[in-house]
């Protein structure tokens, strides 16, 4: 059980199971190199019970955060995934995406007008995550997107065009 939660925990945090070598041979993580990664990063892994309350926190996070700290978007698919909280759906969101190259683009939308993606209830609120779409003529390259909800939450993430 302890494995099959660290694994879930791995690749919460971005861990993968493999990854190819120089040469181009798939190459599989070990357990120990798994648990050593996850253990520098600060989490538990020797408690199943710990591990069970980290993997809650993790997704919860995932619930409350409103955007991450790097967001990749990939052409012909300019939408950002981001967590709006229920009692927040009929608030403005305002956008600006500040370009590598200089200059800006913007824009304000209801919270509750974006696609929802994923709903559910969490510690008793109803959290949603929501496709927000973005120009499609964004250049290639490293941008800053910010984020606002009037009178909530506000975040800034690197993207990746």
């Amino acid at each position: 059980m302890l494995d099959s939660l660290l694994d879930q925990l791995a690749r919460r945090c971005g861990i993968g199971d493999a990854y190819h070598n120089y040469r181009g041979e798939l190459v599989w993580f070990s357990r120990e190199t798994k648990t050593a990664i996850l253990a520098a990063m600060g989490y538990p892994t020797n408690d199943a019970g710990a591990v069970e309350y980290a993997l809650h926190q993790r997704e919860a996070e995932r619930w409350r955060t409103l955007l991450g700290p790097v967001t990749v978007v990939h052409p012909g698919k300019f939408e950002v995934t981001i967590a709006v909280a229920g009692n927040d759906l009929d608030r403005a969101l305002d956008w600006r995406v500040e370009l590598e190259g200089g200059g800006e683009r913007r824009g304000r939308i209801r919270a509750g007008d974006l696609a929802e993606r994923e709903g559910r209830e969490l510690d008793g609120r109803w959290q949603t995550r929501r496709a927000l779409a973005l120009p499609d003529d964004l250049a290639h390259g490293y941008h800053s997107l910010h984020l606002t909800i009037d009178g909530g939450a506000s975040a800034v993430s690197t993207l990746i065009v």
